[in-house]
């Protein structure tokens, strides 16, 4: 009743005063005896079959549980009971270290079992645009289609992917899924049809152990591009270091020392990180979702690879020291204010300055 006397007009406020004391005078009168509605719990809307289990536990350092819906059933069963789950990174995971520490959470990732391992059918792509001309594009699992007509820079011939086979706990796997943006809501993408997905693969330990199914992440539709991209060399670096660590076969070693990277300026990659520093990690919604269609539109219409006409990379680079010019200089100094202002730069901000950037130097 006081709900519904609080959404009348207020031109009835004597009437209305009236009838909230003798609500409130009778229910507290007939508290006792008033059946509260039936709110539906979890085993409401869960199958009969499920009833029975607990909910995922919530990792240390998250807030919120993990999202299980649509996912693989071995990757529900594993995050539920916290059951060991093998993952096959490719990338830059194929580094233990970068695995390690690949949780968004500051928990450190500890694998059960760590080695390399082959899987077939599918292949190392360069198809997840990033953010050129720092980051063009990020590895991704990909099928082999044998009926396509290659384009892009040459694939590893024999249709497989070799990579990383690590045995994860339940909660360590949500940890690694979570820093890629799966089984967690996220502010900046609300397209199912984007971002990654879990599929689950047949891998091949290099040891000759028996073949175990894994879960690795593929492109969704909308994510993907159409034709593979240089990689920086940043980025490559990191998977040549992770695959000789690794021990992958020479000849996979070879195949990505030789694949093609991005090459631009020093000075527009400066004005690039200095762009991020203005939008790239800021707080402001709006400012964000601005900052990502200026990106895409970057990535649409100006960005030339190296491996690209030389007078288009030259008209490429011109137009984009254009566009991220005012951002830069309203980025330094953002960078030079921060002592006033309180602004505080990440870990991930810092190391790419100093890659980038000779600002540490100067101060």
């Amino acid at each position: 009743c006081v709900c519904i006397i609080k959404n009348k007009q207020n031109n009835m406020k004597s009437l209305l005063l009236s009838w909230i004391g003798a609500s409130l005078a009778y229910g507290a009168s007939h508290s006792r005896n008033v059946a509260l509605p039936k709110v539906p719990t979890r085993t409401d809307t869960m199958p009969q079959n499920q009833q029975n289990e607990a909910p995922p536990e919530i990792p240390s350092g998250f807030t919120a549980p993990p999202l299980l819906a649509g996912r693989p059933q071995i990757v529900i069963d594993a995050i539920t009971h916290n059951r060991p789950i093998y993952y096959f990174g490719v990338g830059s995971n194929l580094s233990r270290d970068k695995l390690e520490n690949r949780a968004i959470c500051g928990h450190k990732i500890a694998p059960l079992s760590f080695e390399a391992a082959v899987v077939r059918g599918y292949r190392l792509a360069f198809n997840m645009e990033g953010f050129p001309p720092l980051e063009p594009a990020m590895g991704s699992l990909e099928l082999v289609d044998p009926a396509a007509v290659p384009q892009g820079p040459a694939q590893f011939p024999g249709g497989e992917c070799h990579g990383c086979l690590a045995l994860l706990s339940g909660e360590d796997y949500d940890r690694v899924m979570r820093s890629e943006g799966v089984g967690s809501k996220s502010p900046f993408n609300n397209d199912p049809e984007r971002g990654y997905e879990e599929v689950v693969v047949r891998a091949h330990p290099y040891g000759g152990g028996p073949a175990v199914d894994a879960v690795s992440l593929r492109l969704k539709r909308k994510s993907r591009l159409a034709v593979d991209r240089a990689p920086s060399q940043r980025y490559m670096g990191l998977i040549l270091s992770g695959a000789e660590e690794l021990g992958l076969t020479p000849e996979y070693r070879a195949w990505l020392a030789a694949y093609p990277t991005q090459r631009s300026p020093a000075v527009i990659r400066r004005l690039a990180v200095y762009n991020l520093v203005l939008g790239g990690f800021t707080t402001k919604w709006k400012l964000v979702k601005i900052c990502f269609l200026a990106r895409m539109l970057l990535i649409k219409a100006l960005f030339v690879p190296s491996a690209g006409n030389i007078v288009a990379q030259a008209f490429s680079n011109l137009a984009m020291g254009f566009v991220f010019l005012p951002g830069g200089i309203l980025g330094y100094a953002k960078l030079k204010t921060r002592h006033w202002t309180g602004f505080k730069i990440s870990p991930m901000m810092e190391s790419m300055l100093r890659q980038h950037t000779d600002y540490f130097s100067k101060i």
